[in-house]
Parts: C-alpha cells; sequence; structure tokens
C-alpha cells in the first residue's frame, strides 16, 4: 500500500526536486511478517548526461518505536475520550449536585430561627459556614467542568453595560463594605449604553474578579472601569478592568494563574480559600466570547485585573454630558478616595458643573465656611457619611444649623444604609447615594434636590398601591403560589412562606402551575 508513496518521493529525488530521499514505509520479510523501515537514499554518481548510476540507501528497522507510537495516540484517545464523558457527566449532574446543598443551607438557616441553647447555635453556625465553603468548591467545579465538556454555549442579548457593570457590583458591595474597602464603578462616557453579547457570562466574569479583589484586599478600594479600547478604532472592543490595593502576585506566579487549579499561595496553610478554578473559568468564559485576558500586579502593591470583547453596538454612548441642567453650579466633594473624588469630578464636569474636593472633614468644614462668608456659597456638597472611620454627623449639624443654603447629598455604604440613613432623617437630610453608584444615579440625586422637574425632595412620594402588601402581609398574610419540584425546596421555601403568615399552594411542574393559576388568584 506504501509503494505509490515511495515511487513519487523516489521519482522527486531522481529528478532533483528534493535534497534526498527520506520516507518510511512497510516491507514484507521472508517469513511472511510486515516490518515498518525508515528508508534514506542520496544518488552518489551521475554520468555525463546527468542522469543517476548509484544510489547510497540506509534502511532502518523502526517497527518497535512505530508500535510504541500507535499504542501512545490509542492510549491519548482513550483518555480524551474518557475525560469528555467524565466532563459531560458532571456537567449533567450540576442541579442534581446543587439542589441538596441549597436544601442542607436553608434547613440550616431554619433551625437557626429557632429555640437553640448557645452550644446548638455554635454547631449549626459551623455546618452553615462549612457547607456555604463547600457550595462555593462545588460551584467552580461544575463550573468548570462544563466549560471544558463543551457545554457553555453564549447566548447574545441586548443588554446595558452600565447596569450589568453596577448589578455585579451592587452584589459584592456588603462583602467591601464589611471590610470598609471602597468600591467604586466608573464606566467612561463614551462607552455605549447598549450593547448585544451574553450579559450572563459578563457578569460572571466581573463577579469572580472582583470578589478575588475583595478576598485579596485588608484596606483601601476596589475600581471597576470600563472603557473603550482606543487601539482599535471603529470598532466596539470594551475594555474591563478590576483593580484592587491588596495583597498583589508574585512575577514567578503570574504566568500560570489563569491555568486550572493554580493559585499564587499553594502552601497548606495559606489566609485565602477556593478552589483555583476561578480565573481559570473567567479565562476560558472570555476566550469563548472571543476576547482576552490580562494581568498587572506587583506584590504588596494590589493588582490589575483586565479584559477585553467585543461586543455589538446597539446604540451611541449615553453620556452625562447631554444634560446640561446644572451648567454653572458649584459643588463640594467630600470624599477619602482619591478615585471615588475623581469619578464624581469627571461626572459633573460633563454636567458642566464646577467642583471642588476635599479629602477630610475639616478642610470641608473651611471651604464651606469660607464660600458661605464670601456670599457665595456652593449649590452642592456631595460627602461620604463616614470617612477614615470618623462620622460626617458633624459637617450635618453645621449644615442644618446655618439654614441648609447648599444641597446636601450624603453617600451611604450598603451594610449601614439603614442606621445611617434614618440619623440622616433625623437632621433633615433625605437624599442620599447608596455605594456603589453610577453617574445615572448621581443625574437623578442632583435632580430631585435641585427640584429640576419640578418634583422637590419634599414633595417626592411613591405612589400608593391598590392594595398594601406589607399591611396584608402582616395580618392575614398572602396566597403565594410556589412552582418547585424538588421535595426538599418546597419544604424549604413552603416554611420559609408560611413562617411569615402567608398561605402556600404547591405545584410540581409548570402545567399543575397553570391549572392552578387559572382556578385562583394569587
Amino acid at each position: 500500500d506504501d509503494f505509490a508513496d515511495f515511487q513519487s518521493r523516489l521519482s522527486e529525488h531522481v529528478n532533483k526536486r528534493s535534497g534526498c530521499l527520506e520516507t518510511e514505509c512497510r516491507m514484507r520479510a521472508k517469513n511472511g511478517e510486515w516490518t515498518w523501515w525508515q528508508v534514506r537514499g542520496l544518488i552518489t554518481a551521475r554520468d555525463s548526461e546527468n542522469k543517476p548510476v548509484r544510489m547510497l540507501v540506509m534502511h532502518r528497522n523502526i517497527s518497535a518505536a512505530r508500535k510504541v507510537q500507535s499504542n501512545l495516540v490509542t492510549a491519548k484517545d482513550q483518555a480524551e475520550s474518557a475525560m469528555a464523558v467524565r466532563g459531560a457527566f458532571v456537567a449533567n449532574m450540576s442541579h442534581e449536585i446543587r439542589t441538596p446543598m441549597n436544601g442542607i443551607i436553608g434547613m440550616i438557616e431554619l433551625a437557626l430561627d429557632t429555640q437553640l441553647d448557645p452550644e446548638q447555635r455554635n454547631y449549626l453556625k459551623i455546618a452553615k459556614t462549612s457547607a456555604d465553603a463547600l457550595l462555593t468548591v462545588v460551584n467552580d467545579i461544575l463550573d468548570f467542568s462544563k466549560i471544558d465538556a463543551g457545554k457553555v454555549e453564549l447566548e447574545p442579548l441586548e443588554f446595558s453595560v452600565r447596569d450589568v457593570v453596577l448589578e455585579a457590583a451592587r452584589v459584592l458591595a456588603i462583602n467591601a463594605h464589611k471590610k470598609t474597602l471602597e468600591l467604586i464603578v466608573d464606566v467612561e462616557a463614551d462607552v455605549p449604553n447598549l450593547v448585544s453579547g451574553d450579559p450572563t457570562r459578563l457578569r460572571q466574569v466581573i463577579l469572580n474578579l472582583a470578589g478575588n479583589a475583595i478576598k485579596f484586599t485588608d484596606r483601601g478600594e476596589i475600581v471597576i472601569r470600563v472603557s473603550l479600547d482606543k487601539t482599535k478604532p471603529g470598532s466596539t472592543e470594551l475594555v474591563f478592568s478590576v483593580s484592587d490595593t491588596g495583597v498583589g502576585i508574585p512575577a514567578e506566579s503570574q504566568s500560570g494563574i489563569f491555568e486550572a487549579f493554580s493559585q499564587a499561595d499553594v502552601s497548606t496553610t495559606r489566609r485565602f480559600g477556593g478552589t483555583g478554578l476561578g480565573l481559570a473559568i473567567c479565562s476560558r468564559l472570555i476566550e469563548l466570547m472571543q476576547g482576552r485576558i490580562w494581568l498587572k500586579s506587583e506584590p504588596g502593591k494590589g493588582s490589575v485585573f483586565s479584559f477585553a470583547i467585543p461586543l455589538a453596538s446597539k446604540q451611541v454612548a449615553a453620556q452625562a454630558q447631554g444634560d446640561r441642567s446644572f451648567a454653572g453650579k458649584r459643588a463640594l466633594i467630600v470624599a477619602g478616595s482619591q478615585n471615588l473624588s475623581s469619578f464624581l469630578k469627571k461626572t459633573l464636569k460633563g454636567l458642566g458643573v464646577e467642583c471642588s474636593q476635599s479629602s477630610g472633614i475639616d478642610e470641608a468644614h473651611i471651604s464651606i465656611e469660607r464660600t458661605r462668608a464670601l456670599g457665595f456659597p456652593y449649590d452642592f456638597i456631595i460627602a461620604d457619611y463616614k470617612i477614615a472611620g470618623t462620622s460626617n454627623e458633624e459637617l450635618t449639624k453645621r449644615w442644618c444649623a446655618s439654614g441648609k443654603p447648599e444641597m446636601l447629598i450624603m453617600m451611604l455604604t450598603m451594610e449601614n444604609q439603614r442606621e445611617e440613613l434614618k440619623a440622616l432623617r433625623t437632621l433633615g437630610v433625605s437624599t442620599h447615594l447608596v455605594k456603589p453608584f453610577g453617574e445615572s444615579d448621581l443625574i437623578s440625586a442632583l435632580r430631585l434636590v435641585a427640584d429640576v422637574d419640578g418634583t422637590s425632595n419634599d414633595k417626592f412620594e411613591l405612589a400608593e398601591p391598590s392594595v398594601d402588601l406589607d399591611e396584608l402581609a402582616a395580618s392575614e398574610g398572602l396566597r403565594v403560589l410556589l412552582v418547585e419540584d424538588n421535595p426538599v425546596n418546597q419544604e424549604l421555601a413552603m416554611r420559609l412562606l408560611q413562617k411569615r403568615n402567608h398561605s402556600v399552594f404547591v405545584a410540581n411542574n409548570g402545567s399543575e402551575a397553570v391549572d392552578l393559576f387559572e382556578k385562583m388568584a394569587f
């Protein structure tokens, strides 16, 4: 079967179309056995007409090597097939694995709400912490297996970049604020508001990167930035970056940081847990979105994880510069974070507002008193309620005592907003922003305090619903339709709802839900 190829290669060499003859072929021995040979040949003499007259040929028996090679190929194919089957199995089992874990965590939470002695409560809290940690590990492994098995398909949808990034940041805000970290979202004005892509996978990547940043940062801030890739004019490739002021990553660990099961700290006594799959999952998802990811980091000085992905633009940039209602106004920014001050200053400047900034409360007091003495007070004061652990309540009290010449907007953290908001309302301040916030939130707050639309802060009230659901829930409860196919989840959800005095009707599937929905009102 190899004879035709051998003849072709020999002809090429004879006609000087190749430097030497080199091929592998099978030959049959006298005993009828077929063996593999490497054949190398070279013409060593030609006649006066340049026709070949002598050729030197070497034969080497490579049957053993070919057998080993064949076995390796077979083993590789079998291993890849086994991995694909295992990956597909794990990916398909994800629902069956996650559901019992959610049931365990939910039931522990229900048990913690019952009468327990201190020892029992301590045991259950430890069990819940362990279950939460296990669920995180399980989620990472299942997500990675699903991607590895090729079970992840991108779903192109139209979405708002600003909304997706802010939603992800708000999910993580409580964890950041518990560690007294500043969490800032900064989307450049020229970024299109509506794009086409997979918002779920984008949100997953941002959550993973920002979650890591919070985990590895003890003090300082986390900044999530979005900008257009200026190096590719005419295209809508967006660059997302998550920077922190955390521990940083050593140079020798950076090259393999996006590989599966890789961690910068591999010691058994490492401070931070995790599977080492988070960044690998991000890398694979970004690759699926036809993007790229990279890292800049220095130990002790933090890290910046950046990724760029192409997204089809559906709308021109939603720029703050389009609103000129505040042109000529003046604002004082009182914030401990330089990045937060820069974001506020940039957004306000786009609105035509002239800005001054103070990094501390004492400095802010001096600036406010000076402008008042000149009869030219600021139009707006936008202040952090707490700077470096110090409350801004004194600033608020002075503002109230002096007749409130400026319009005051307080920036609150998500963790303590209830207590802080109660104190502010007592002092007569009812306009606030909960961090992290975007430029549209800031503009809405400005319009509210300045009565731009004829709706002043004093007149601002929520429309009353036709039925007071809170009052109804507190008295006789609501009629709730629960659609759930898992018995444990059914029990958990029913207990949670019944504890709040609601009547629960259970449907085991969609068909039953439709039947119940048609029979009664919920």
